[in-house]
């Protein structure tokens, strides 16, 4: 009875059994999960205030480009995009413009990247920086109301097309 009770005193604790350096990871990794998930939890508290604050916030152009664009190519594809008005562009025209010619962007590079800038600003606004409609991209009203596009332009441009 003896030897039981000493093989029970005698286990090894897990630091022992996996080694100091795992034991310490896996310590590490659990609390790394328990922080990510409190900061999901904070983040998407503060997305339900910011987009039910969204109405009432001015958004301008120098906060659009910051959040929308990464790179050079961004802000010339957007640059291109706002150029054309309610028109909008095709992706293959794009590609053929003069402004865009030096990034040699082939037709789904173009798509995916407005897709891209809509999903960062969608994430941090809760709406579009650009729509497909037969095909082309073109600016929505909120992004052309954050570039000071004036109404008169915006009706011109509508009944123009």
């Amino acid at each position: 009875m003896q030897s039981e009770q000493e093989k029970r005193a005698m286990r090894r604790s897990l630091w022992d059994q996996e080694g100091k350096f795992r034991y310490l990871n896996r310590k590490l990794d659990a609390i790394r999960k328990e922080t990510r998930q409190g900061l999901r939890h904070v983040e998407k508290r503060l997305q339900i205030i910011l987009n039910s604050l969204a109405p009432f916030l001015e958004i301008d152009d120098d906060y659009l480009v910051s959040v929308v664009c990464q790179d050079e190519g961004d802000r010339a594809l957007l640059d291109y995009v706002r150029s054309k008005g309610r028109i909008g562009i095709t992706p293959t025209e794009a590609c053929g413009a003069e402004e865009l010619e030096r990034f040699r962007f082939k037709p789904f590079h173009i798509t995916r990247r407005i897709q891209r800038m809509n999903k960062r600003l969608v994430k941090d606004v809760g709406k579009p920086v650009a729509a497909s409609y037969n095909r082309r991209w073109v600016l929505t009203r909120f992004a052309q109301h954050a570039f000071n596009a004036t109404k008169e332009e915006i009706n011109m441009d509508t009944n123009g097309r």
